[in-house]
């Protein structure tokens, strides 16, 4: 008995949803950019990953194509460069039609635009991370969140929940230790 065309279409959207990626090294020199990507990446941006990376290890594999084609992840290799790494993790995207990988990276990057702060939950975690970090001699850098940014969003929080004036204390306090002023 055969399928029919719809039939076996929906089975194999099916299975494409349950795909389990496969992280592998590859040389870098495997890599290839993607030609049409549309997004920029600042100086500022690129010092961030660098940080995070050098701090954590290259953790978030970059996404290829059967070619080496970078779906999502030009910012991760151009890292990976600049800190002569020889090999990266990837995942190889092979399932799916070249339109759709096209539609991936695109969406890869537009998605996590989406995103909002729980400011609450973000002030509470900073607040704690700007204390701890430095007793472990961790930058907080790390976060992705700079010093002044950290201390406005915590600033901010404290002004909105009334906090007493012994929790800015405790986060003027690291400021002094780090820069010597409050």
């Amino acid at each position: 008995m055969r399928k029919s065309s719809s039939l076996a279409a929906t089975t194999d959207t099916a299975s494409r949803r349950f795909w389990h990626p496969k992280i592998e090294l590859w040389p870098l020199k495997r890599l290839r950019p993607s030609k049409p990507n549309a997004r920029t990446h600042p100086k500022k941006q690129c010092d961030k990953l660098l940080g995070v990376v050098r701090q954590c290890g290259f953790i978030n594999p970059i996404l290829v194509d059967e070619q080496g084609t970078i779906i999502s992840g030009n910012l991760r290799k151009d890292v990976a460069e600049l800190m002569d790494l020889r090999e990266v993790p990837v995942i190889q995207i092979a399932h799916l039609t070249d339109l759709e990988k096209r539609a991936l990276a695109l969406a890869e990057n537009r998605i996590a635009l989406d995103a909002g702060w729980d400011r609450e939950t973000l002030a509470a975690e900073l607040g704690e991370l700007v204390i701890l970090l430095p007793d472990a001699e961790i930058d907080l850098s790390i976060t992705g969140f700079d010093l002044a940014e950290t201390d406005l969003i915590v600033a901010d929080h404290a002004e909105a929940s009334g906090q007493s004036s012994e929790d800015q204390v405790r986060v003027c306090s690291f400021k002094a230790r780090t820069s010597g002023s409050c």
